[in-house]
């Protein structure tokens, strides 16, 4: 098959533009309550799908590792870990703040 022959018409890519920035638009209005909610509570939004599709994170999940007392497990022989709270899990502090004080900041 020859190059010529592969190619769409440009009317036919003018309409696949046309469509995307339709479900881009589409995708906007619908989400906009919920990305705003997400920005101001800080999250971060990514959109997919030509927007007609969205991943709404917490960046705080970054701050969480395993307990290195029990490896992750949440005890240590039989008994509830203490310094996570069994959680298995315990939060770094962010650079240039200090670390939170008390048990099992989960």
């Amino acid at each position: 098959m020859c190059k010529a022959n592969t190619r769409l018409p440009r009317n036919k890519i003018w309409a696949i533009r046309i469509v995307r920035l339709g479900l881009t638009r589409l995708g906007q209005r619908l989400f906009a309550d919920l990305d705003a909610q997400a920005q101001h509570d800080g999250w971060q939004v990514t959109r997919l799908q030509c927007g007609s599709a969205r991943r709404y994170r917490d960046p705080r999940f970054d701050l969480l590792r395993a307990c290195p007392d029990c490896a992750g497990g949440g005890s240590i022989d039989g008994q509830s870990c203490e310094p996570c709270r069994g959680t298995g899990r315990v939060t770094r502090a962010r650079p240039g703040i200090p670390a939170p004080r008390g048990i099992g900041h989960a």
